[in-house]
This record gives C-alpha cells, sequence and structure tokens, in this order.
C-alpha cells in the first residue's frame, strides 16, 4: 500500500533553550519565553504548517503538571494547544532545536558544527 503524502510542513521545535529559556539547573516551570523563536513558530503556524512541540518533558517519566504547563504556554503564546511530543517523526519537514548539528543528507557531512572537530 502507497503511504499518502504529506500535504502541510510538518514541524517540531524543542521547547527548552528554544521557545523558553533554560536555567542551568533543570526546573519543572517553563522559563521566558524566546519572543524571536515564538514568533517564528506564529509565522508557521500561519503558513500552515502542521507544529508540534519536541521536549524530553514529554518522555515517559514527565508528569501530568508538566504537560498542563506546556499547554498553558502554547496557549499563550500561539492561540492554541500544540501537539507535544518526545517522539522524531519520520515526515519532519523542519526541527528547530537549540543542540542540533545539521548533517548533509547522505554523506555523513558536518554543516554546522562549531565544535571544532570535524567528519
Amino acid at each position: 500500500m502507497k503511504k499518502e503524502l504529506r500535504k502541510r510542513p510538518l514541524v517540531m521545535v524543542d521547547l527548552d533553550g528554544t521557545l523558553a529559556e533554560q536555567p542551568k539547573e533543570y526546573q519543572r516551570e517553563i522559563g521566558k519565553p524566546i519572543m524571536p523563536m515564538v514568533e517564528l513558530i506564529r509565522k508557521e503556524i500561519e503558513s500552515g504548517a502542521e507544529v508540534k512541540i519536541f521536549t524530553a518533558r514529554a518522555s515517559d517519566w514527565a508528569d501530568e503538571l508538566e504537560k498542563l504547563d506546556i499547554e498553558r504556554f502554547c496557549v499563550k503564546y500561539f492561540g492554541k494547544v500544540l501537539p507535544i511530543t518526545a517522539t522524531k517523526e519520520h515526515e519532519i519537514t523542519r526541527i528547530y532545536d537549540d543542540r542540533c548539528i545539521q548533517v548533509e543528507k547522505n554523506t555523513g557531512k558536518l554543516l554546522n558544527d562549531n565544535r571544532g572537530i570535524s567528519s
């Protein structure tokens, strides 16, 4: 059976350190919004992209209060609750994350590595 192609882009965005400030030590409370990223995600939503929050807070060990905190953050800054997941999906168009190092597809070549280590 042929898989149906996605009609809208799928954008995943990390919460801590990307959408919201992250303190040095983990805290349950979500940090202050990082407004340039909030604005970018608003534009993604307005353009018709499906946007999901991608966070370790949604892992199996996460508690329900953390989920509610993320949902409240979404409503406050995006006007609606966005899906929340800890799982990367196959059909992702873009991922916004503060820890990413982009790798050129099918080559292993690092494209934005600033650690001084080459592949």
